[in-house]
């Protein structure tokens, strides 16, 4: 389980899925002298790495599982497998576009960790809800997430760094602070070098694309520069996820620039992986199923949405 652990925050995804698959399905002997309870350790590091590699239901049902699985464990493993696991499921929904169930979910990790004094929890906790708050309280957000990067240091942890640097950056552009959103991305994006933690590094650069699009003058070269990184460590990592999120922004680019035909074949084959079995004639007919699991009007909305 651990090489999976550690090889899903590298971005090995692909490898992560089949380490984590077999701890999983595995009685958790192996790993028992871990705090937390194995399997549901297992399954609740799964189940982002499948929404990564593509995979939203299965991400879904193997979440659920786990959830399922660690709210019927007893004290000791219980209460501890319990604030883990709901921080877990707290950045699945994120990564999903779903704040809200990313809020219930961090809001729960919060109250198991305050209750039985679990402070790496309760940080953690603390900072999936303010990721998820980043676009209701933006101000209130990124307060906490500096704070609570400098506890999570001080308490000797670097993992999710990256990812919490994200939210930070999403916080302050909804302040409208531009130059500190980008400051923000440059510090995850140095994280990633310094630490190898990978899992996010092709959506820091696409945001990073997308703050600078989000300026009075935006540099163009620095824009396909940043897009390009970011689909081409998607598709090393095989993260359709991610890869995903990098089209639609360069769709919403060639729309504004009048070439939004270089890109329509290359969305439309992504929506039908993501999408399943009759995707493409949804698209085709302007519905299709977006990243986030719900139908939108995909053609309508990037034509007449502004480049961000």
């Amino acid at each position: 389980m651990m090489l999976g652990y550690q090889l899903s925050f590298t971005g090995e995804l692909a490898q992560a899925r089949y380490w984590l698959e077999r701890a999983a399905d595995s009685d958790g002997v192996e790993a028992s002298w871990l705090p937390q309870e194995p399997v549901v350790a297992a399954g609740i590091s799964l189940a982002p790495v499948l929404l990564l590699l593509g995979c939203p239901g299965d991400a879904q049902s193997v979440l659920d599982r786990a959830l399922g699985r660690a709210n019927n464990l007893g004290f000791p493993t219980g209460p501890f497998t319990r604030a883990m696991a709901y921080t877990y499921a707290a950045w699945l929904h994120q990564m999903s576009g779903n704040s809200e169930e990313a809020a219930r979910h961090a809001q729960t990790a919060i109250e198991v960790s305050e209750a039985f004094g679990y402070i790496q929890w309760l940080t953690a906790g603390h900072l999936h809800l303010a990721n998820a708050q980043a676009g209701i309280d933006p101000s209130g957000a990124a307060a906490t997430i500096v704070g609570g990067l400098m506890l999570w240091r001080q308490g000797g942890a670097e993992l999710f760094r990256s990812y919490f640097l994200a939210g930070l950056a999403e916080a302050y552009r909804s302040c409208g602070n531009l130059a500190a959103a980008v400051e923000a991305v440059a510090e995850a994006l140095d994280h990633v070098e310094r630490y190898g933690e990978r899992f996010y590094e092709a959506e820091l650069h696409r945001l990073r694309a997308e703050l600078l699009l989000a300026g009075d003058d935006p540099p163009t070269e620095q824009v396909e520069g940043a897009l390009r990184q970011a689909l081409e460590i998607s598709r090393r990592q095989e993260s359709t996820w991610l890869e995903w999120r990098a089209v639609t922004t360069l769709h919403r680019l060639r729309l504004s620039q009048g070439r939004g035909c270089e890109t329509e074949p290359l969305l439309a084959e992504l929506v039908d992986r993501l999408g399943g079995p009759g995707a493409q004639a949804a698209l085709r007919s302007g519905t299709a199923v977006t990243p986030n699991g719900s139908p939108e009007m995909v053609v309508a909305q990037m034509s007449s949405a502004p480049a961000q």
